[in-house]
C-alpha cells in the first residue's frame, strides 16, 4: 500500500517493542508503523508479549512477530533472548513503545549492537534516579513524541535530558482508506432513533479518561437536546462505577455502554460528535484523528496534546478539565447545531490530510531511523 520511499539506500531493519498486554492507541501505532515501513520495502518486526492482542493483530496484518513473556518477573530473561534474536536478524534499531520497554530494549540492544529509540504517547514526567539518567544520557538515541506537550513535560521533569534527542512525529491516519461505516444500519443495530443527535466517548474506562465528568455533564445536555444519545465505547476498571453513576443521575436510558469494540471506524459513522473528557496524560489521540478524518468535530478538554490538535472554534470546542458545566454547554451547542458540526467536520478532514496522514508520519519516522546510521 505504501510504496513511496525517501531514499535509495539499503532497507532499514527495525524492531518495534511493546510489552503492554492490552490493545490501545500505542499498540495500534506499532501495527501502523510496521505496516507502513514494510510497505516501503523496509524490514519491520513487532516484538511483544506472547498471546497479547498486539501479537494477534500484527499477524493478521502480515507483520513478522517475535514474542516472549515480557512481565517484570520474566523481562530480564526475555531481554537477553531478544538481544540474541536482534543480532541474528541484523536489526539496527529498536523502538520501545512504553516505559518498561526501555530497559528491556536497552539490554537487548547492548547484546546485539542495535540502537534504542523511545516512543512516548502519554504526557508523563521522566522518573528521577540513576537508571533513568543512564538510559537517557548513555543509551537512548532518540525520543519520538507525538505531541509537543509530551516533550515539554519530559524536559521539565529532569535536568539531564538533551532537547536534541526529541523528534516530533504525530500519529498518522491512513487517508487512502474510505469510510466503512453504514450510518443507518449501525444506528438501527444499536437501537438509536434515526434522527437522534449522538455523541460518543471512545477509550479505556479509566480515571484518566474523565468519563465521570462527561456523565455529570450529560443531564444538562439532555435539558437542551432531549433526544440526544451517548455511546460509551471501551472497557476498564471504571465500568461498574460509571454504570452506577448513570443510574444515580437518571440518565441510563440515553446512554449505551458498548464495551470493547474492534469496529471503531464503523461506530464513528453512527456518531455526530466525539467527546474526549480526559483529565491527564493525553498526547496525540488516534481516536481523535480517526473521528476528524470521518468529518466529526470534537469536544475535548484542555489536557496534554488535545488542544494542540483541536483548534477551538474551528475543529471543535476545547473546555477546561473537570468542568462538567462547560462540557455540557459545548456538547449541547454542537449537538443542537448541524451547521456548526458540518463546518467544523469539514475543516477537521482537511487538517488530517494536511498534517496527520500516515504517509507524512512514515516520512518522518523513516528519516529519523536513517539519520541514526551516521
Amino acid at each position: 500500500m505504501f510504496t513511496k520511499s525517501l531514499t535509495h539506500r539499503a532497507a532499514l531493519r527495525v524492531a518495534i517493542l511493546d510489552s503492554i498486554v492490552k490493545w490501545g492507541g500505542g499498540e495500534k501505532w506499532c501495527v501502523d508503523a510496521a505496516r507502513s515501513l514494510c510497505g516501503r520495502g523496509h524490514h519491520a518486526v513487532i516484538a511483544c508479549g506472547r498471546g497479547t492482542p498486539l501479537e494477534a493483530r500484527a499477524r493478521e496484518a502480515g507483520i513478522e512477530t517475535w514474542s516472549a513473556p515480557l512481565s517484570v518477573g520474566r523481562g530480564l530473561i526475555s531481554a537477553f533472548r531478544l538481544g540474541k534474536y536482534l543480532k541474528h536478524e541484523r536489526i539496527e534499531a529498536v523502538i520501545g513503545n512504553v516505559g518498561r520497554d526501555l530497559w528491556i530494549g536497552a539490554i537487548a540492544c547492548r547484546c546485539s549492537g542495535a540502537k534504542i529509540i523511545q516512543r512516548r504517547g502519554l504526557v508523563r514526567p521522566v522518573k528521577q534516579g540513576l537508571l533513568s539518567r543512564w538510559i537517557y544520557t548513555r543509551v537512548v538515541a532518540r525520543v519520538i513524541v507525538n505531541s509537543l506537550a509530551i516533550r515539554d513535560c519530559m524536559l521539565k521533569s529532569v535536568d539531564f535530558l538533551d532537547p536534541s534527542l526529541f523528534v516530533l512525529i504525530p500519529n498518522g491516519i491512513d487517508t487512502r482508506t474510505g469510510f466503512p461505516g453504514d450510518r443507518s444500519r449501525l444506528r438501527s443495530e444499536l437501537g438509536l432513533p434515526p434522527g437522534a443527535p449522538v455523541a460518543g466517548a471512545i477509550g479505556r474506562l479509566a480515571k484518566m479518561k474523565g468519563h465521570s465528568d462527561l456523565l455529570r455533564a450529560w443531564p444538562q445536555v439532555l435539558s437542551r437536546v432531549p433526544d440526544a444519545r451517548l455511546l460509551v465505547v471501551g472497557e476498564g476498571e471504571e465500568e461498574r462505577g460509571l454504570k452506577n453513576l448513570a443510574l444515580q443521575l437518571g440518565i441510563e436510558k440515553s446512554i449505551l455502554f458498548l464495551g470493547f469494540r474492534r469496529d471503531v471506524p464503523d461506530l464513528l459513522s453512527a456518531m455526530d460528535l466525539l467527546v474526549m473528557p480526559s483529565v491527564r496524560d493525553e498526547g496525540c489521540s488516534n481516536t481523535l484523528l480517526e473521528s476528524m478524518w470521518q468529518g466529526r468535530p470534537a469536544v475535548v478538554t484542555d489536557c496534554g496534546g488535545l488542544p494542540g490538535v483541536v483548534t477551538h472554534g474551528e475543529l471543535g470546542l476545547v473546555v477546561p478539565i473537570h468542568d462538567p458545566d462547560s462540557m455540557a454547554a459545548a456538547i449541547g451547542r454542537l449537538l443542537a447545531s448541524s451547521s456548526d458540526r458540518e463546518r467544523m467536520g469539514q475543516a477537521a478532514r482537511c487538517v488530517i490530510e494536511q498534517r496527520y496522514s500516515l504517509d507524512k508520519a512514515t516520512d518522518l519516522l523513516e528519516k529519523t531511523l536513517l539519520s541514526l546510521r551516521g
